[in-house]
């Protein structure tokens, strides 16, 4: 395992780290047995960072991740997450903190490494979007944060950058966070690059650029994209997370994708992971798994390295021409 540095917080993290949410599913299931079994095989393999939220399973997720590091000798990086509702805006502080200690208590933890806004962003704040007044106004987000890292509850923060574009953009820039966990795959590189004029799909704007500028750990999340890019085999929790995309496509790309480049570069899931080790400007990749066997190959891919300049060359090919 490689390990690269988060940002401005310093920590040395693994290349890859491990998601514990819905779409993998594994630690929103009842296998304990098989959660506590993977999480000691990703250490001996030197992944180091764990990520949940409440939201995955109802709280199941933070749940079976603390059970299982509890026989865990040495503690990983964890990081977890709050969504804001609408009857929270009246006293936002005091709702992340509700959050955060509700968060704790699952986790059987005393402090996280890392917590995260996890709404969607926009104009305005109504019930699952925030605006960046609201996360950066007095008495908001920032602010609520700001107090919990004085009272030694988490030490850096972040936000997932969904929802409006320009809107993620906004809250890099006001140099406020650590960190932020950013879509990114090889249909959907926009955050990490300029695109095409006839790709279509939400446009990031390079985000990971402006990041880079404020020294914000990146951490990547739907590499997969929710499984399509992994397995034509569908599970039923695929979700869309961008705007201006839709599974058909995404799956109709997918194909034309595997048409063009193969097993070249490893099984569909490495190449996937390959291509963002590629990507200097990442901090870590974050996936999510259903088994060992899902654990070994992803390992496996980061063994092999970042993929050769061929394989960006056939994808701005695509690019181009929007994948057909």
């Amino acid at each position: 395992m490689q390990f690269r540095t988060f940002g401005r917080t310093g920590l040395k993290v693994s290349e890859l780290i491990l998601g514990c949410g819905n779409v993998g599913g594994l630690f929103v299931s009842e296998s304990r047995s098989e959660q506590s079994s993977i999480i000691n095989s990703a250490m001996q393999s030197g992944i180091n960072w764990f990520d949940t939220a409440p939201q995955y399973g109802d709280g199941r997720s933070e749940s079976n991740l603390g059970l299982a590091l509890q026989n865990i000798g040495d503690r990983p990086y964890v990081s977890s997450k709050f969504r804001l509702e609408k009857e929270d805006f009246n006293d936002i502080p005091a709702a992340i903190e509700s959050y955060l200690m509700q968060s704790l208590i699952r986790l059987k933890l005393g402090y996280i490494d890392l917590y995260q806004l996890h709404n969607f962003l926009g104009q305005d704040s109504d019930g699952g979007t925030i605006s960046v007044q609201d996360v950066l106004k007095p008495g908001g987000v920032v602010e609520g944060l700001e107090r919990l890292q004085k009272k030694g509850y988490i030490k850096f923060t972040g936000f997932t950058a969904k929802g409006q574009s320009s809107a993620c953009l906004d809250l890099a820039r006001s140099g406020k966070f650590d960190a932020a966990q950013i879509y990114y795959n090889v249909l959907n590189p926009s955050a990490g690059q300029k695109m095409p004029e006839l790709w279509t799909g939400q446009d990031f704007l390079n985000l990971m650029d402006v990041c880079r500028q404020f020294d914000m750990g990146v951490m990547t999340i739907r590499v997969f994209a929710a499984g399509v890019l992994a397995t034509n085999q569908r599970h039923g929790r695929e979700s869309v997370l961008t705007e201006n995309t839709n599974l058909d496509d995404e799956e109709s790309k997918a194909q034309a994708l595997i048409q063009k480049i193969g097993l070249d570069y490893g099984t569909r899931a490495q190449t996937a992971i390959r291509f963002c080790l590629g990507n200097t400007n990442i901090s870590c990749i974050n996936i999510g798994i259903a088994d060992q066997s899902q654990l070994d190959e992803a390992v496996d891919a980061i063994l092999l390295g970042p993929p050769p300049e061929e394989l960006y060359k056939k994808l701005d090919v695509l690019y181009r021409y929007n994948f057909l």
